[in-house]
């Protein structure tokens, strides 16, 4: 019933402000402990929203969460090294791409084993893909937008740990575009709904290709293409420089 409504969602609300409150009082207020809960709010929020998709309160929660969430991702830059073994080729849009002798050295020898769990999505239907679970992507130089069907938790890619190795080797996102190794954005991104996409958070959280921020608005284009949404159904969240940091350590390829 309709009145059942608005306390589900107070309850739904309640649970991950007392999550939230918890985490930053034990990691503070711009750890990636926080961040973690947030993500997870974010998700569970846009995944009522498709049940309830006139709630004002769901919409209005989803704007805060999202706001605190790109705060956070601002706190995570720190100044492009020019060492980096990636470089701009185009600008509009720009595409980046990964130095050939670099991948071929550390990277190329998990591309037969990973080849066949790369998923080119070209519709709404994302399946094999996991709706609702973590994956990482890249759109390459023609706007293919290229999974790893191959889903992680939402703890692993928020703290950066357990990366996934075949033979020793990491499957980073060069190896999703082992070709030409140019792409106009990657990062992590999540499915929402089901069996077709309705809505999608994503990130550019990339440190081998580390694109711009404005890069951000290919994934939207991308995703409105593909999956009929409209703006207010993406959460992309970007990084403000193209190296980033947490607490003083530098993320490096």
């Amino acid at each position: 019933m309709s009145w059942q409504r608005p306390h589900r969602h107070a309850e739904l609300i309640a649970h991950y402000d007392a999550v939230a409150d918890a985490a930053a009082l034990r990691y503070g207020p711009d750890s990636q402990g926080l961040s973690f809960v947030l993500y997870g709010q974010l998700c569970a929020m846009r995944t009522a929203l498709l049940q309830d998709p006139d709630s004002v309160v769901l919409a209005a929660r989803i704007a805060a969460v999202r706001e605190e969430i790109q705060r956070t991702y601002r706190l995570t830059t720190a100044p492009r090294h020019d060492s980096a073994p990636v470089r701009t080729i185009a600008a509009a849009p720009k595409l980046y791409e990964y130095d050939r002798a670099t991948f071929d050295r550390r990277y190329a020898s998990v591309v037969e084993a990973v080849q066949p769990e790369i998923v080119t999505v070209d519709g709404p239907d994302i399946a094999p893909l996991r709706a609702g679970e973590p994956h990482i992507f890249a759109i390459d130089d023609v706007g293919g937008l290229r999974v790893w069907n191959r889903s992680q938790s939402l703890a692993d890619l928020i703290f950066g740990r357990n990366r996934v190795m075949i033979g020793g080797v990491p499957v980073v996102h060069p190896v999703l575009v082992p070709d030409r190794l140019q792409v106009a954005a990657a990062g992590e991104i999540i499915f929402l709904g089901g069996p077709k996409v309705r809505a999608v958070v994503a990130n550019t959280k990339s440190g081998h290709f580390r694109p711009d921020p404005d890069s951000a608005d290919v994934i939207r284009q991308t995703c409105r293409a593909l999956f009929g949404l409209n703006d207010r159904d993406i959460d992309v969240f970007t990084f403000d420089l193209t190296v980033w940091t947490r607490a003083g350590r530098q993320h490096r390829p």
